[in-house]
């Protein structure tokens, strides 16, 4: 198997995994009246839920079609196509919070606490996913074969 297609494998199961984990805890937490807290749960499944579709997005602009004109101007300058996956991908870790680090502060400002915590919690959510990706890259560029 070739490291993208390892990386692609591993990271998928890795996030469809999050977002089940969090499925069920957010049932379990519902059935037992703690509604703020399943909310929270469903916060993190949706944010696990937009980067796994950003990965099927990347993967596909790198290995089949690369249509996304922002991607494109990323992509093109590099030739390694393991390397093209992960400027993709990670073009939408620095892309996707942005909007919700601005509520964050705009929370912070204005002392909306639940706001503040939603806001927080996806970014965190979203530097967790990223750790998993980074991590997973790595060990297949190191072991997988081009």
């Amino acid at each position: 198997m070739k490291n993208y297609e390892i990386l692609k494998a591993e990271y998928t199961s890795k996030l469809s995994m999050l977002i089940e984990e969090s499925e069920r805890r957010s049932i379990k937490l519902a059935e037992e009246y703690c509604t703020d807290e399943a909310n929270m749960e469903k916060i993190k499944m949706n944010v696990a839920d937009i980067f796994a579709k950003m990965f099927a997005v990347s993967y596909k602009n790198v290995y089949e079609k690369l249509s996304n004109q922002n991607l494109r101007k990323i992509l093109e300058p590099i030739n390694d196509d393991y390397e093209r996956l992960y400027a993709a991908n990670m073009y939408f870790f620095d892309t996707i919070p942005e909007p919700w680090k601005e509520k964050l502060n705009r929370a912070k400002e204005n002392n909306a606490v639940a706001d503040y915590v939603i806001e927080e919690l996806k970014i965190n959510m979203a530097r967790e996913i990223q750790q998993i990706f980074i991590t997973l890259y790595n060990k297949n560029k190191r072991e997988g074969v081009k």
